[in-house]
């Protein structure tokens, strides 16, 4: 059983609003005075904290618990020989740390726009896409001949910069760098 409930809604990388309290209970819903460990595991990502706990007198109670990947996130409760218990929590991404390339740009001729236009990701230190980031995102030649041309700056909208029209003036291999301004 679980007469305290993580926080339903959480920051990734932050510990938890309210930390999760479990009874080992018997098939009639009687607390059962164990010293058992309880171990929690999460649907995706990583359970950061101490994801085991040793029960003491039938009661588990975890403390400092928190998740690192973004979306809906089942986290399961189980300890041998009971029936497990799950709970929900809703994780949003933390502060944009970094860029992230999802689609790289396709290889291309000289003077010919891009098949494959780049889209970067404005991301968190755990990877999630910051959906509320709005940042201008402008991308270089950082290696290679040539000039790069076309819309090379956007702004991310729902944390994704797509870019568009995208051309080098000079064959031969190149390096694109991404950079917030």
């Amino acid at each position: 059983a679980m007469p305290t409930k993580p926080s339903s809604a959480g920051t990734a990388g932050v510990v938890l609003g309210s930390q999760p309290v479990i009874t080992i209970v018997d098939a009639y819903g009687n607390l059962v005075n164990s010293s058992a460990n309880v171990t929690v595991t999460a649907s995706a990502g990583t359970v950061q904290g101490t994801s085991t706990v040793a029960a003491s007198s039938g009661t588990a109670t975890f403390s400092g618990l928190s998740l690192n990947t973004q979306g809906a996130i089942t986290l399961t409760f189980a300890s041998s020989g009971v029936a497990s218990t799950n709970a929900i929590v809703v994780v949003s991404a933390n502060t944009p740390t970094k860029l992230g390339v999802l689609v790289q740009p396709s290889t291309v001729f000289a003077g010919v726009v891009f098949v494959t236009q780049p889209v970067v990701a404005v991301e968190d230190a755990y990877g999630n896409v910051v959906s509320n980031s709005t940042v201008a995102i402008t991308v270089t030649n950082a290696g290679g001949t040539g000039n790069l041309l076309g819309m090379t700056t956007t702004n991310a909208v729902a944390g994704l910069a797509r870019f568009s029209g995208l051309y080098l003036t000079n064959a031969g291999i190149t390096t694109l760098t991404f950079t917030n301004i």
